[in-house]
C-alpha cells in the first residue's frame, strides 16, 4: 500500500528550483534514510512531504497521499497522520522570548499541529502528555523550562511533541545533532521503539551510524535530484574503531606549567541561573585547567556535562564564583570583555539560533567585527577585503549573496565560522562544528581548520564524535558533572 507518492515533484524557492523531478514513494513497512551533501535539498524534501511546501505551479510534478486508500492529491487530512522533528522547530521555540513554555506545554502543542497549544488541555489531553512522556523516558521533564534543557533532553522533547499524535509517519530532520553517544543510543533506540509500534521513519542524516537498525531504504539526493534509491542492509555501525588508541594519558611535565598560556582557570566554580530560582544549577565545579600557546584541544563528555559551559566562561559570558578565577593571554589582571570577544572567536548552535534576521552571509560575517547580532557599523574598505578574502579561504564565495535562514545548517555554520575569523583570534572556540555537515563538508571543515591552527590560532574542540578529532588536536579533556575526569595528551605519530 502507497502512503505517500511523488512523481517528478519540483519545488522553487523565489527564482531557484531547488528539487528537480524528484519520484519517489513510501509504501507500508518502509523506512527510509535520505542522505546527501549540504543543500542537496534533503531538508526540502521532508517539507514537501509534509505538505508544508507545494510542487511547483510550473513543471511541478505530482504529490499524491494514500493514507485512506485510494490516492488523493488533497494534503487535508494527510497532514493529521504525519509528523516533523527538525532543528528549525527547536530554533522556533528557543528565538521566541514570549514562549515560556515548560515541557508537557511543547508536548501538548503537537495535539494541535501547532507551535502553541490552542485551548487549554482537557484531563484527557493532559493524560495523554503523561503518558507519552513517561514511554519515552521523560516524565520527570514536564515542568522544566523547555530552553534549560539539554540537546538530547530537548531531542526527546520535540519526539514526544511529534509522537503524541501517533502518526503514521515520521519525518527526522537530522535529529541526532549534537547528541553525545549515550544520548545517541537512546534516540536510537527511542526511534526502534516507534518504528516497531507502526510508525514509519523517513530521516535525513549524514552519518550512516546514526541510522536506526529499521532503516531498509536509502534515497540520496544532489542539487536537488535522486541520483540513487535502493534497498540498503546498513545498520547501525555503532562499532567504528576507538580512536582513544592514538592518545596516551597526560603527565603534565613542569616546562607546561611556566609557558606562556591562552586560558587559565584555577579552581572555578560556575552556577546557571538565579540563586534559589528553579533553574539555578552549578555547571561547573573547581575547574584547574590551563590551554598553552600552541595547543589545540578537544573537549568530551555527555550532555549536561559542563561542555558549553566552559565555552562561556572563557569567552567571558560567565564568571567563576568567589575562591576561583580565570586569567587569558598570560594576564593577570581580568581580560576587558571586548578585549575578550576580539581575541577569541566563538561558534556554537546557540549563536546560530540568535541570527534569526534575515541577513546574508557577508553582512553576518562583517558582523564578526563588532561581536554583535543584528547590528554592525558599516565596514572600512580595508574590513570590506578581510571578509571577502575570509568568503573566498571558508568555500562561501557561491552563498556571499545568499540570506542565513535559507541555507542549509551546515552552510549556515560555514558562515558562522567565517564571522569568528575575520578578527584573526588567538584562540577559536568551537561547540560541535562538524554538526550538519556532510562527509564531503567535513573534509573541507577539517582542513580550514587545520588551515587555522597552522597559521597560529589555538583551538578548543567540542564535539560527541571522537571521529571529528583533527589531525592537528594536542590534548583532550574529559568532564563529567562539571569536574575534570581527566586530560589526555596526544601521541607523537
Amino acid at each position: 500500500m502507497i502512503l505517500i507518492q511523488l512523481t517528478r515533484a519540483s519545488v522553487d524557492f523565489h527564482t531557484t528550483r531547488v528539487l528537480r523531478e524528484v519520484s519517489w514513494e513510501l509504501r507500508r513497512g518502509e523506512h527510509w534514510a535520505i542522505l546527501g551533501g549540504n543543500g542537496a535539498g534533503k531538508s526540502t524534501l521532508l517539507r514537501l512531504i509534509l505538505g508544508e511546501l507545494w510542487p511547483a505551479a510550473e513543471d511541478g510534478g505530482e504529490r499524491r497521499y494514500g493514507f485512506g486508500g485510494a490516492l488523493t492529491a488533497s494534503v487535508i487530512g494527510a497532514r493529521k497522520r504525519m509528523a516533523l522533528v527538525s532543528g528549525e522547530q527547536h530554533l522556533r521555540y528557543a528565538r521566541n522570548e514570549d514562549w515560556r513554555l515548560d515541557v508537557a506545554a511543547v508536548v501538548l502543542s503537537g495535539l494541535f499541529d501547532n507551535s502553541l497549544a490552542l485551548a487549554r488541555p482537557t484531563p484527557a489531553q493532559e493524560k495523554q502528555v503523561a503518558k507519552t512522556l513517561a514511554a519515552l523516558g521523560i516524565a520527570d521533564l514536564a515542568t522544566r523550562d523547555f530552553r534549560s534543557l539539554s540537546q538530547g533532553e530537548l531531542r526527546k522533547t520535540l519526539i514526544a511533541r511529534a509522537l503524541i499524535r501517533k502518526p503514521d509517519v515520521l519525518l527526522l530532520d537530522e535529529v541526532t545533532v549534537g547528541l553525545d553517544a549515550a544520548a545517541r543510543r537512546d534516540m536510537l533506540a527511542l526511534l526502534e521503539r516507534a518504528a516497531a509500534g507502526g510508525t514509519h521513519l523517513v530521516m535525513t542524516t549524514h552519518r550512516v551510524e546514526d541510522m536506526p537498525r529499521a532503516i531498509n531504504r536509502t534515497l540520496t539526493l544532489r542539487e536537488g535530484r535522486v541520483v540513487d534509491s535502493g534497498i540498503t542492509r546498513v545498520r547501525s555501525g555503532r562499532t567504528r574503531a576507538a580512536h582513544a588508541a592514538a592518545f596516551a594519558r597526560f603527565h603534565p611535565n613542569g616546562n607546561r606549567e611556566t609557558a606562556p598560556y591562552l586560558v587559565r582557570l584555577t579552581g572555578a566554580t560556575v552556577a546557571r541561573g538565579e540563586p534559589g530560582g528553579a533553574r539555578h544549577a552549578i555547571a561547573l565545579r573547581d575547574v584547574t585547567w590551563r590551554v598553552n600557546r600552541g595547543e589545540h584541544w578537544m573537549i568530551l563528555g555527555p550532555n549536561g556535562s559542563g561542555k558549553s559551559s566552559l565555552l562561556k566562561l572563557i569567552l567571558g559570558e560567565l564568571w567563576p564564583a568567589e575562591g576561583g578565577a580565570i586569567h587569558r593571554f598570560g594576564a593577570e589582571r581580568p581580560s576587558n570583555v571586548w578585549e575578550v570577544k576580539r581575541r577569541i572567536g566563538w561558534v556554537a548552535h546557540e549563536l546560530q539560533v540568535r541570527y534569526s534576521a534575515d541577513w546574508t552571509a557577508r553582512r553576518v560575517i562583517a558582523s564578526g567585527f563588532t561581536s554583535s547580532i543584528g547590528w554592525t557599523d558599516a565596514v572600512t574598505p580595508a574590513q570590506a577585503a578581510i571578509v571577502e578574502d575570509v568568503i573566498d579561504r571558508c568555500g562561501l564565495r557561491p552563498l556571499a549573496g545568499r540570506s542565513l535562514q535559507r541555507m542549509s545548517f551546515g552552510q549556515a555554520r560555514r558562515a558562522l565560522i567565517a564571522r569568528a575569523l575575520v578578527t584573526k583570534p588567538e584562540l577559536l572556540a568551537l561547540d560541535e562544528p562538524f554538526d550538519g555537515l556532510d562527509g564531503h563538508a567535513r573534509a573541507e571543515m577539517t582542513a580550514l581548520l587545520e588551515g587555522v591552527a597552522a597559521d597560529g590560532a589555538g583551538l578548543i574542540l567540542i564535539s560527541h564524535h571522537e571521529a571529528d578529532t583533527l589531525p592537528c588536536i594536542t590534548h583532550r579533556l574529559w568532564l563529567r558533572g562539571g569536574r575534570v575526569a581527566r586530560q589526555e595528551h596526544r601521541v607523537s605519530a
